[in-house]
């Protein structure tokens, strides 16, 4: 609202250090003529007990007093594969045993797909990558076909989401089916069990796959900063994981 009494009206889940608590909340940085109305998931009367109890179920310690009880709590975040580094990027020393992909799909955001070959030592390598921006599904069709000139790519495993996107692609002789699950604790137990000793991986990446390696850097994970302990009930913090997802 603007005139001789401006004023801004902001309804907000409580994010420690972030602006709206810096400015409106923080008694040593908030703005002055400022008032701020508490509430918990338990006061919303717009909503049932039962979908209440369901939104509060699996949320412990800092998690917990932000988002049931609407306290302004530190939550912080830690590295989900801190172990992955520069000695897991090196050329792969032979021809894969297998090779697949991983397909994410976006029409208006990022499209990525990253090549994996399995090792007759049983050691996983991404060998290749393809990350872009706004890709039709013709684009994408050659970028299938060249992968698999490449790399002899065997299957295109897909978002399940995108059913007309694997339609588009059978249809034009790409090898491709929905990936088996979209659950992405499933996928980061997979990565976290492949990566295990960092001294001797199983899970690898030619130096072609430079946005793989960026993104299993900065893949972080919400963690509790009074107890240390990571929330694993939330989903990793947004950031660009398209090579992670694929």
């Amino acid at each position: 609202r603007q005139g001789d009494h401006p004023q801004l009206l902001i309804t907000s889940t409580p994010a420690w250090g972030s602006w709206v608590y810096n400015c409106l909340v923080n008694p040593a940085t908030a703005w002055p003529k400022t008032e701020v109305f508490h509430a918990t998931l338990w006061d919303n009367p717009y909503t049932s007990d039962e979908i209440k109890r369901d939104a509060a179920i699996g949320k412990t310690g800092n998690l917990a007093l932000q988002e049931i009880e609407g306290l302004w709590v530190p939550v912080g975040e830690g590295p989900i594969f801190p172990t992955w580094g520069e000695q897991n990027m090196r050329p792969c020393p032979e021809k894969p045993l297998r090779v697949v992909a991983g397909l994410d799909f976006a029409i208006q955001g990022v499209t990525a797909i990253e090549v994996v070959g399995q090792l007759a030592d049983k050691r996983v390598w991404a060998l290749d990558e393809f990350y872009k921006r706004g890709t039709s599904r013709d684009v994408l069709v050659g970028a299938c076909r060249e992968m698999m000139e490449r790399h002899n790519v065997g299957c295109f495993y897909c978002d399940v989401t995108g059913k007309d996107e694997i339609k588009f692609l059978r249809q034009n002789g790409i090898p491709a089916r929905g990936a088996i699950t979209r659950d992405w604790m499933t996928g980061i137990r997979l990565i976290e069990s492949l990566i295990g000793d960092p001294n001797s991986p199983k899970l690898l990446a030619t130096p072609q796959c430079v946005r793989l390696h960026q993104e299993m850097r900065a893949y972080s994970q919400w963690v509790d900063v009074l107890s240390g302990m990571v929330e694993h009930d939330r989903p990793p913090k947004g950031q660009a994981d398209d090579t992670i997802d694929a």
